[in-house]
């Protein structure tokens, strides 16, 4: 996305969902709980948020380089 409210102070260094640690995390929970459950809401409340589920995590990856 090309624009952005300043009032939400976006930064590039800010926690990543995709970082080594959290992956290393979803990996573990995939493998000892079960699916990823995603409530992916947009930008500034632009529309309902939709609901994934994901029993793959490089599903889930793609989905997040993809879609957000």
């Amino acid at each position: 996305m090309k624009i952005r409210a300043e009032a939400d102070d976006w930064r590039p260094d800010g926690p990543k969902i995709l970082s080594q640690y959290n992956l290393d995390a979803i990996r573990k929970t995939v493998e000892d709980e079960g699916p990823i459950i995603v409530e992916h809401w947009h930008y500034r409340g632009a529309r309902a948020p939709d609901r994934f589920i994901f029993e793959d995590l490089e599903d889930f990856v793609a989905y997040v380089k993809g879609h957000s």
